[in-house]
């Protein structure tokens, strides 16, 4: 069998070659979603190597349909939607990253990717700051694990990192009672440099007052956001904000489509004929969170495993990865 693999933006490695067509709808989130869950709910869909486990993740079609319509129902049941903002900081490489963006274009709610260029775990507040003040989001997702790079160690009561209460100093105040209880319980939040601010998400396990457990957010109901008109993007429907060192751009639902299609006719100019057996390697890249995004999409699309081989952008887990992935292939 004849395995290749290229690069494109630094984006995306692949593996086979071959010729197909395909066209896309407005509504493809939904749609490929349930496709999937029906056709073959078992098949790994996505598999991320670099987690907080230490070890990869697989997740099956059955599962990302799960997740991904959790997100975003809890979206809808929080008051987001159509003309609303979220605003998300975490690793381009992360499950949870992944299921933010694609619960957020299922539920229309535009999500501000905060893609400053991290190659590390710190986070510069005042670059949070100023693109909060700017975009003025409903809500914010937040990694655990980032650090201040002006980290000076735990100088209040807070029992969070210091980021956080560089980020919102009345986060100390908050978790003071019965007050801090009810607040970390989702209530809104109040917040003078950010009033329109209402809610803060973290990823971690911790209950940090004031903040929200990223897995709160997620509503498992049979009865969820369905993929049906409602939720079809209108074309110049201002879906998504990527923001990043080089890079500002806000895109709307015909933008995300174009983008998705690119990849689409990539992958499958890559595949021998038989993309559902294929794998394709997505390199995380704050420099290209479009395209890195609009692969993930159209590999599902294809029903072809994407592998996400670190939380940042990483040449050396990148060929690794790629190494393991063509030898694998090879061998079937």
């Amino acid at each position: 069998m004849f395995v290749s693999s290229c690069t494109r933006n630094r984006v995306i490695y692949l593996f086979n070659r071959g010729i197909s067509t395909q066209k896309i709808s407005s509504n493809i989130i939904g749609e490929v979603l349930d496709r999937n869950a029906k056709e073959r709910p078992h098949k790994n869909a996505l598999k991320f190597l670099a987690t907080t486990k230490e070890e990869a993740v697989f997740f099956t079609f059955a599962e990302v349909q799960r997740h991904v319509q959790a997100f975003a129902q809890g979206l809808l049941e929080l008051g987001y939607g159509p003309t609303k903002r979220i605003a998300c900081c975490l690793p381009l490489g992360s499950p949870e990253f992944v299921f933010a963006c694609l619960g957020s274009l299922k539920s229309r709610t535009t999500l501000i990717s905060l893609d400053f260029d991290r190659s590390s775990n710190e986070i510069d507040p005042s670059e949070v700051c100023r693109a909060l003040e700017h975009y003025k989001p409903k809500g914010l997702i937040m990694w655990h694990g980032y650090k201040s790079t002006n980290n000076k160690g735990n100088q209040n009561s807070y029992v969070g990192p210091d980021l956080w209460t560089q980020l919102f100093p009345e986060l100390v105040d908050f978790g003071k009672g019965l007050e801090g209880f009810t607040r970390n319980n989702g209530r809104p939040l109040s917040l003078h440099r950010f009033p329109g601010l209402r809610h803060i998400f973290h990823s971690g396990n911790a209950n940090l007052p004031g903040l929200i457990q990223y897995r709160n957010l997620l509503v498992y109901n049979n009865d969820a956001v369905s993929s049906n008109g409602t939720f079809e993007w209108l074309p110049d429907e201002k879906a998504t904000l990527f923001l990043s060192s080089e890079d500002s751009k806000e895109y709307s639902g015909g933008d995300i489509l174009d983008a998705i299609q690119r990849c689409l006719q990539a992958i499958q100019y890559s595949s021998n004929h038989n993309t559902k057996q294929g794998r394709v390697v997505i390199a995380p890249n704050s420099k290209a969170t479009m395209s890195y995004l609009a692969y993930i999409i159209a590999s599902l699309q294809q029903q072809t495993l994407a592998i996400i081989p670190s939380l940042h952008y990483d040449d050396t887990a990148i060929e690794m990865a790629t190494k393991i992935e063509n030898a694998q292939k090879a061998k079937q």
